[in-house]
């Protein structure tokens, strides 16, 4: 429950961040504050889905315990939400390289690609993991 409550916490600081690099680009262009409030917005619009693919990450190890722990009738259902997990985390990756393309700071926008593909590259091994498990306990192992 308090992960589902973080989600949709994210969904709204999403938008929000959104509306933030939205107002950034609306300011004249020869403002001195341009600039400084379209880096900042930027950052933040790459920060609200790195954090929502940690939580996705999250949501998937729950679907492994579900599939490796829970009723065995479910652990299917566990390896569903485990997709659906990689794909909210493979989304919100694409999300956070989006934004790092356009900031001004080489070193921070590596940063980001390099946390956002680390994310991808753990949530597909725990999507393996999880398919491995409900494989196993439905009998389909092949």
């Amino acid at each position: 429950a308090d992960l589902r409550r973080r989600l949709l916490e994210a969904i709204e600081e999403d938008v929000q961040a959104f509306e933030e690099v939205m107002e950034a680009y609306r300011l004249p262009k020869d403002s001195s504050e341009r600039d400084d409030a379209i880096q900042n917005s930027l950052i933040h619009a790459a920060d609200v889905p790195l954090n929502v693919a940690r939580l996705a990450l999250e949501a998937m190890r729950l679907a492994e315990q579900v599939a490796r722990q829970g009723n065995v009738n479910a652990a299917s259902d566990g390896a569903v939400g485990a997709l659906m997990g990689l794909a909210a985390v493979e989304g919100a990756a694409l999300n956070v390289r989006v934004n790092a393309v356009s900031l001004s700071d080489p070193d921070l926008a590596a940063r980001y690609r390099h946390d956002a593909e680390a994310l991808v590259e753990q949530a597909r091994q725990v999507r393996d993991a999880v398919i491995a498990a409900a494989e196993d306990r439905a009998g389909i192992t092949s």
